[in-house]
């Protein structure tokens, strides 16, 4: 029998560091991640000032409420005079006052979360062209490419039975009604009951 010999593994040499300023690899990543840093920095900067002087107050205008602040089911409103357009159809009918008007908790977020739903049900059967897909829930006008279609149609033609349930088209009418009997009851002063 021959002699067995055992061969020792050499020691294992320690992995080249990534972190080290030295790794000619890492350079590229560094010298890309400090250009995107610097442009967006430098692109901030330039919006900033770009866009300070829309940030600036308007003596003209008036902030009817900040973002983060709770107005309340009573509303707030700022008016303004009335278009010299305005044409009074029938009289008595025309508004007790013209401007901007805002409320809260006029709808709830579950309602949101269920319009929103809806909307995104019939949307998906269309799109338009154009920046902005419109469903018009009401009529059923629904933006296909550069026309509208019958979003009812659009259902029937896709084997889809039922797009809108009753409990959908119930909320819509819900909060549609809320809306309006709010506009109504501020703008012209006219209590209505849906």
């Amino acid at each position: 029998m021959g002699k067995s010999s055992t061969k020792r593994d050499p020691q294992p040499s320690a992995a080249p560091s990534t972190s080290s300023p030295t790794n000619n690899e890492s350079v590229p990543v560094v010298n890309s991640l400090g250009r995107i840093i610097v442009t967006f920095i430098i692109a901030a900067v330039a919006i900033y000032y770009r866009l300070q002087p829309i940030w600036r107050d308007d003596p003209n205008s008036m902030v009817l409420a900040a973002w983060n602040q709770t107005i309340g089911t009573s509303g707030r409103q700022q008016q303004q005079p009335c278009s010299p357009n305005h044409k009074i159809v029938f009289s008595g009918c025309e508004p007790a006052w013209c401007g901007r008007f805002l409320i809260d908790r006029l709808v709830t977020p579950a309602e949101v979360d269920h319009l929103i739903r809806i909307a995104e049900k019939g949307m998906a059967l269309g799109g338009g062209a154009g920046g902005a897909t419109i469903l018009d829930l009401h009529s059923g006008a629904l933006s296909v490419g550069t026309k509208f279609a019958n979003v009812r149609v659009l259902a029937e033609n896709n084997n889809i039975k039922e797009l809108f349930s009753y409990e959908d088209l119930k909320l819509y009418r819900t909060v549609k009604n809320r809306i309006q009997a709010s506009f109504l009851s501020h703008a012209y002063h006219i209590k209505v009951n849906f």
